[in-house]
């Protein structure tokens, strides 16, 4: 052990009760030097000789059971720490014990780190997930819900919760988002209570499955994206939405939150190109990192001149719509409003000039994707040009062939008969 755990009565100061503060010292035997901390407990000199002899007091019995217990919790923080470093200790000693098998716990534990990692989106879909079940448990109440026992989720549980959200006009989609969340919460605690996989509920077989939906496809052929490019909006805010789908559509799909986080030092002017790393990637898995480099356009150069930022340092925005003293939350919730007004004024644009109403940003992304493959693009460029480190991420985005390339390989394929 690097380690060393004592009591120490400081006689420096009386308080007011005429007693003296009784302090846990802890001594580092690697930084050779010792740290006290406050337990909030005070005795006099005699009372202090007298816990510390072989035979207790009757009245100070239950005093040392309570110093006991402290200085078990203490040795039982330091052993976990390698190596012994005082603000660990300090941290650990003092924060409330935690109950590792209390779902609810390890939940909002899980959500804390998320907002502290600055994963902003990920937490707020971690947090919808616990109010959907605490909800559940509790209809009437359920911020009152503060204990959930792993070992309460079973199969019946699980299917009972689905019936419930099924029954709330819940779809199938967002069951399975709610549900992996749980999930990844019981994979946190059984990872600390081993002894309690056996009761793991979900799996194959006659073990509870999460709902997975088929991602429905959302690519405009190359006719309704010549029929957007070719409109006339009827005010400004249609004008905006319009450019802004092009831009995304333009820059291989590139997401609006990549696009509004674009910054003038990310584009070079001499090449022709501007380059980014996905914020999604970044936030996500910072050991396979890929930039992506989209080559610039007339059309592309077009729209980002008209929109972009007046202000034009390297490190300022390229459009004025986020700010470098904003924080993660506040950059989420303005990029989550711009995407708003944008959907809801490209829906009217679309119904105006007959394409699919349903339209949203996100369509540019799998219309570009799908209208590559169809123009004979290969889907590993594809894949690169998304920013995709797994090309089977890729294919879930593409809509497959159209007509015409269909008629074409039945052509190929029988030609020879």
């Amino acid at each position: 052990m690097d380690f060393k755990i004592t009591f120490y009565l400081d006689e420096r100061r009386a308080t007011k009760t005429g007693k003296f503060p009784l302090k846990l010292r802890a001594y580092s035997l690697i930084e050779k030097k010792a740290m006290f901390f406050s337990i909030g407990k005070e005795f006099s000199k005699i009372e202090f000789d007298c816990l510390t002899s072989s035979k207790i007091p009757k009245k100070l019995q239950a005093e040392k059971i309570a110093i006991d217990a402290i200085n078990a919790k203490a040795n039982e923080v330091a052993l976990k720490l390698n190596p012994f470093r005082f603000e660990d200790f300090k941290q650990n000693f003092y924060s409330k014990s935690k109950d590792t098998c209390n779902i609810i716990e390890v939940y909002q534990t899980k959500i804390n780190k998320l907002h502290k990692d600055d994963q902003i989106k990920t937490a707020k879909s971690y947090e919808s997930s616990l109010k959907s079940i605490c909800k559940f448990i509790n209809p009437k109440s359920p911020e009152s819900v503060s204990k959930l026992h792993v070992i309460s989720i079973t199969i019946d549980w699980l299917k009972k919760y689905e019936n419930y959200m099924l029954s709330n006009e819940k779809s199938y989609s967002t069951v399975g988002i709610y549900l992996r969340s749980l999930r990844a919460i019981i994979n946190i605690i059984l990872n600390d209570n081993p002894q309690f996989k056996k009761y793991y509920p979900f799996g194959s077989g006659q073990l509870y499955q999460i709902p997975s939906t088929k991602k429905v496809k959302k690519a405009l052929s190359v006719k309704d994206v010549k029929t957007l490019y070719n409109s006339t909006p009827t005010n400004i805010h249609q004008h905006r939405a319009k450019d802004f789908w092009m831009l995304s559509y333009l820059c291989n799909g590139m997401n609006i939150s990549d696009i509004l986080r674009l910054k003038f030092k990310d584009i070079d002017a001499e090449q022709m190109k501007l380059s980014f790393y996905r914020n999604k990637t970044v936030n996500a898995n910072k050991q396979s990192l890929s930039k992506i480099e989209i080559a610039l356009n007339l059309k592309i150069l077009a729209i980002i001149e008209k929109y972009r930022n007046q202000d034009s340092k390297r490190d300022d925005f390229l459009f004025p719509i986020l700010e470098n003293t904003d924080n993660e939350e506040v950059k989420i919730n303005k990029i989550e409003g711009f995407i708003r007004k944008i959907n809801q004024h490209l829906k009217c644009l679309a119904k105006e000039i007959g394409i699919p109403e349903v339209i949203s940003t996100y369509w540019a992304r799998h219309s570009f994707s799908t209208i590559a493959l169809n123009s004979g693009a290969s889907i590993e460029l594809i894949s690169e040009s998304l920013g995709h480190t797994d090309v089977k991420t890729t294919k879930a985005y593409l809509d497959g062939f159209d007509e015409e390339n269909k008629k074409q390989l039945s052509n190929i394929i029988s030609d020879f008969l």
